[in-house]
């Protein structure tokens, strides 16, 4: 049987007030487009906070910005987005697509699981989605070595802070240029026990500019010709200065501890690097106890691709199978 009109009234959405407005219109309103505020197409701004709502104008945008502002979870919830439940879906999408351009050997869907992840971290701190522990490598990947640095340096930290609130924006990945020479005590030598991957990839950052430093070495004209990417343009006074030979000793003293770092937190990470095959072909796993075989191939699946896309960081990988990285420098 049919149900009847009064039958399907009677499950009207009461319970809440702008469904049932709408409910109340007659049935040939169409959905507005267009401006938020009059509904003029073309050449429309996106709203950076929700990425959903258009505006025609600057103006109109100001002008609706204290009613949309109260109703956008993407502002005003800032910090606190996973306490809200309905936002979670939302929440693992996003994981899912930052997930999915992992493999992927492009720069641009490289930028986008990156922005994906930053996203996720903005909307919650607190990283209940687990994402932090990919963002290291893929900044590697992207050639940004000093962001990088700062973004692991940041999270080790703080970590270590028992009263940090997790809840606030302010000061949130605040650290920008810190020094890629300094030791590395608050990474290696934590008694939190910091992601694998940030052990890993701090140890080929290091690598990467102690071959910097080596290429450098004497070569003013280098100097000049440094690409953008790479993390030694912080330390201008560092590169132009008469000490680069000092430093590279001192990054290999760091290098040495992150090894004996990494083998200490996960002593299967080094000979599963060296027979990557299977860790590398299975999927990712969402749980794992610390130190296991499966943290191990979750941190391979994190950081393969940063040992093997630059040829002389691959080269100082196959000699610790040899035992001679040590001697690499």
């Amino acid at each position: 049987m049919t149900p009847s009109l009064a039958t399907n009234t009677a499950h009207a959405p009461d319970s809440n007030p702008t469904m049932l407005a709408d409910w109340k219109q007659p049935a040939h309103n169409k959905l507005p487009t267009g401006c938020k505020l009059c509904d003029k197409e073309g050449n429309l701004l996106r709203c950076a906070g929700c990425q959903m709502f258009h505006y025609c104008s600057r103006e109109h945008q100001v002008q609706d910005r204290p009613d949309h502002k109260n109703d956008n979870p993407f502002e005003n919830h800032v910090g606190r987005f996973w306490k809200i439940r309905e936002t979670r879906p939302y929440m693992n999408a996003l994981s899912e697509l930052a997930m999915m351009t992992q493999s992927t050997r492009h720069s641009d869907s490289l930028q986008a699981e990156y922005d994906s992840c930053k996203e996720l971290l903005r909307l919650c701190p607190g990283d209940n989605m687990g994402v932090r522990a990919t963002v290291p490598s893929v900044l590697l990947r992207l050639g940004k070595d000093q962001e990088c640095y700062d973004f692991m340096k940041w999270f080790a930290q703080t970590l270590n802070n028992r009263n940090y609130d997790w809840f606030k924006t302010e000061g949130y990945l605040n650290i920008k240029n810190a020094d890629i020479f300094e030791d590395i005590d608050y990474l290696a030598g934590s008694r939190v026990m910091i992601d694998l991957s940030f052990l890993i990839c701090m140890m080929i950052l290091k690598i990467r500019v102690a071959l910097d430093l080596g290429k450098l070495s004497g070569l003013q004209s280098e100097i000049d010709r440094m690409s953008e990417a790479t993390a030694l343009l912080a330390r201008l006074d560092v590169v132009r200065g008469e000490n680069i030979d000092q430093k590279r000793p001192q990054l290999k003293r760091q290098i040495d501890e992150l090894f004996i770092a990494v083998n200490q937190r996960n002593n299967h990470y080094w000979p599963m690097l060296m027979e990557p095959e299977e860790a590398i072909s299975k999927p990712p796993i969402p749980m794992y106890m610390m130190g296991s075989p499966e943290e191990a191939r979750m941190a391979l699946q994190q950081t393969w691709y940063p040992w093997m896309e630059v040829e002389a960081v691959y080269t100082f990988m196959t000699l610790i199978a040899v035992g001679q990285h040590g001697e690499y420098f």
